[in-house]
Formats: C-alpha cells, structure tokens, sequence
C-alpha cells in the first residue's frame, strides 16, 4: 500500500516546511472540487485539517466522516485513507506532524492523555474563539519558523508549537466531552 508522507502534501500557499517532518498549509479547490487523496493509502503522519470554508469527505479506516465549516478533524499516524475530498469552493489549513519525531521523551501525564483520546479519528467543533486561537497559533509558529535557521532550534519551537497545539485541542475535547456528559446525565 501507498504511504502518505508529509513529502507528498503540497497545497496552494502559505506551506511551511520542517523537513519531513512538520507542515502547514493552506488547502483551497476554488473552481471545482477535487480529490486530494484518491485511492487507498497510509497516512504516514498525524494532521488536522481546520475547515474554513466548504466541506471536505473523508473515507478513512472504512467509515466515512463529513467535515464542514469551522470544524477540525484529526487523524493519526498509520489510519488508512481511502479517499479525501474537498467540495467546490473549499478552503482549509492542513498541519500535519510525525509525532514520534518530535515527541520521542515522555510526555506529562495531561498531554499523553490528550494523545490517547485522539488516537481514533476525532472531528471537534469550532466557535469563534476556538478558530481565532486556532489561527493565531498557526500564524504565530509560521512566524517564528520563518526567523530561525538553525534546524534543531526550529525542530525544538516546532515541539514548543505542538504542545501549545495539543493542550488546546484537548481542552476543548474534554469540554464538548463533559458537555456530552451532562446533556446524558
């Protein structure tokens, strides 16, 4: 089977690179829709994509998830992909990450049970203020990275980066999570 890696992903602006190992990158089909994964592969790193605008389908692992406007979806390392679809008129950014490169030590105990909830494929909703720190950590990391040269300083913002990435991801996890719970209760 095909592996996905980080090397293959190339999208229309904004990409930032830290060897294959880190992107971001702003995903748009303007004209018409368009496949960016076509036929099964193996996704060789972890990414989220933020849906800015449109809608993107994505076959993967034998379930099919629908991801709309102001939400994010990630996906972990080793998911089979069977197809990633972005509708007309879409526009997304893509960060996608090998984590066992940047994260080869041991995490604190939050950030490994963050990792461990998103394990499975995981689509989480976006308001207002989750999109803004969204963006603005994502703006923020493109900014810093394009002022240092230095491969392992870059390397070690770019962990910097990811942590501050995953910390918000899981506390907004755990927050529609608890607030599942209370609507069951």
């Amino acid at each position: 089977m095909r592996l996905l890696d980080i090397s293959t992903i190339s999208g229309i602006d904004d990409v930032l690179r830290v060897g294959n190992e880190f992107i971001i990158t702003h995903l748009k089909s303007e004209d018409e829709s368009f496949h960016l994964v076509n036929g099964s592969v193996k996704a060789g790193f972890t990414f989220h994509i933020h849906v800015l605008k449109g809608g993107i389908d994505i076959s993967l692992n034998d379930r099919h998830y629908s991801v709309s406007k102001d939400q994010i979806f990630i996906c972990n390392n080793g998911a089979i992909i069977h197809d990633l679809h972005m509708d007309k008129e879409t526009s997304a950014v893509l960060m996608g990450y090998y984590m066992p490169y940047f994260f080869p030590e041991h995490n604190s105990y939050a950030l490994t049970q963050v990792w461990d909830r998103i394990m499975e494929p995981i689509t989480l909703n976006m308001n207002p203020d989750r999109t803004a720190a969204s963006i603005a950590q994502m703006n923020l990391c493109k900014l810093i990275l394009r002022k240092i040269t230095d491969y392992e300083l870059r390397k070690e913002a770019v962990i910097g980066f990811l942590r501050i990435t995953l910390a918000s991801i899981g506390q907004w996890y755990f927050n529609d999570y608890s607030d599942l719970q209370k609507e069951k209760g």
